[in-house]
C-alpha cells in the first residue's frame, strides 16, 4: 500500500512539473502566433492554456490582445478585464482594456480614458501611448 502511495505522490508531482514547464512554452507559442500575424492560432492555444490555469493573468491579457487583432473588442475587454481582476496592477492588461473601450462600436471613450489613466500610473513604459491614447480622446 505504501509503494502505491508513494507511485502515486511520485506521478503527481511528474505531472505539476510538466504542466509548469507546458505554461511558459503554450503562452511563448501564442505570443509568437501573435507576432507572425496569426491572432486565431494565439486564441486557440491561450483557451487551452486557460483550461487548465484559470488563474494566469498573463495569458487572458494575451488572448485580450489576440482578440483585439481580430476585431472580437467584446472578448478582448473580458478578458483584460478578468487579467486585471487577478492582477489589479498589470499595467498591460489595463491598456488592452482600453484600446478595447476606444476601438469598440459603442465608443466607451470614458472608461477607455480611465484605463489610459491607470495604464500611466502603472506602467512607465506604456505611458506615452496611453498619452497618446488619451490626447485622442479628448479631440474626440
Amino acid at each position: 500500500m505504501k509503494i502505491i502511495l508513494i507511485i502515486a505522490l511520485f506521478v503527481c508531482v511528474q505531472t505539476q512539473m510538466v504542466l509548469a514547464q507546458a505554461v511558459p512554452n503554450l503562452l511563448e507559442r501564442a505570443r509568437a502566433s501573435i507576432q507572425a500575424g496569426n491572432a486565431e492560432a494565439a486564441v486557440q492555444e491561450l483557451t487551452e492554456l486557460l483550461k487548465t490555469d484559470t488563474s494566469n493573468a498573463d495569458a487572458f491579457a494575451t488572448r485580450a490582445h489576440a482578440y483585439i487583432k481580430l476585431g472580437n473588442y467584446g472578448a478582448s475587454l473580458a478578458d483584460s478585464s478578468r487579467a486585471t481582476a487577478i492582477s489589479p496592477n498589470f499595467g498591460w492588461a489595463y491598456y488592452l482594456h482600453g484600446i478595447a473601450s476606444y476601438w469598440r462600436t459603442d465608443k466607451d471613450f470614458r472608461g477607455a480614458m480611465a484605463d489610459f489613466t491607470k495604464v500611466i500610473a502603472l506602467d512607465p513604459q506604456l505611458a506615452f501611448e496611453a498619452y497618446r491614447f488619451r490626447a485622442d480622446i479628448h479631440n474626440q
